[in-house]
């Protein structure tokens, strides 16, 4: 099995405005931003200036996001019968 396992694996903000917290983070941090289609709109990965590595997502609270509660979804490396996969917890704001 993995060593990451039980590690936090991504990070995701889910939130209304998506694309203005996208251009907070690009201004502010420097992430640079990667469109992620969706069915019928964009999410956004955003990379690291340096080295381009994935850092975050940033999600529209639609479509499998619309339930959540906003803020952060953090995915937890887990074992599970064939690989290590994901499971999602939310930190509140």
């Amino acid at each position: 099995m993995s060593d990451n396992v039980g590690k936090l694996g991504w990070p995701d903000m889910t939130v209304d405005d998506a694309s203005g917290l996208r251009d907070f983070y690009h201004k502010v941090v420097g992430w640079k931003i990667e469109d992620t289609r969706m069915d019928g709109y964009d999410d956004y990965t955003m990379m690291s200036p340096d080295d381009g590595e994935a850092v975050d997502g940033i999600c529209h609270a639609r479509g499998g996001n619309a339930d959540l509660s906003g803020g952060w979804v953090i995915l937890c490396n887990r074992r599970s019968e064939r690989r290590a996969s994901c499971s999602v917890s939310i930190v509140t704001r």
